[in-house]
């Protein structure tokens, strides 16, 4: 893009193609393209990525995004707006994760408490 059109590619352009990968399930395009950004990520692109994991259905691929979120969103927002709405994100794709592993809610808090 930069040679092509003399534009550095910004976080909004990331956020725009990790949709469109999103859309059609790409995610390995996704990771590569997260990895080789010019600048670090932030909850915005990590939760785009966790939106497309959760529409694939790949779970594990979903619990190391939230591990990248829960660290941009503490470090770069710590209790804001942002923040409550990552959570939310977060907590709907374990809810929906418990569903994929065939469990219940109920019991993924069990388990969770048990530890």
């Amino acid at each position: 893009m930069a040679e092509a059109y003399g534009v550095a590619p910004g976080v909004e352009h990331y956020g725009r193609a990790i949709n469109m990968l999103g859309h059609t399930g790409r995610l390995d395009e996704i990771e590569a393209l997260v990895a080789g950004m010019l600048m670090p990520p932030d909850a915005v692109i990590w939760g785009s990525l966790l939106v497309a994991c959760r529409a694939c259905g790949n779970i594990e691929r979903a619990e190391r995004v939230m591990c990248h979120m829960v660290v941009v969103v503490v470090v770069d927002h710590g209790r804001s707006e942002a923040g409550d709405h990552t959570c939310a994100l977060v907590e709907h794709v374990c809810v929906q994760g418990t569903a994929w592993q065939g469990g219940t809610c109920e019991e993924a808090d069990e388990e969770e408490h048990d530890r």
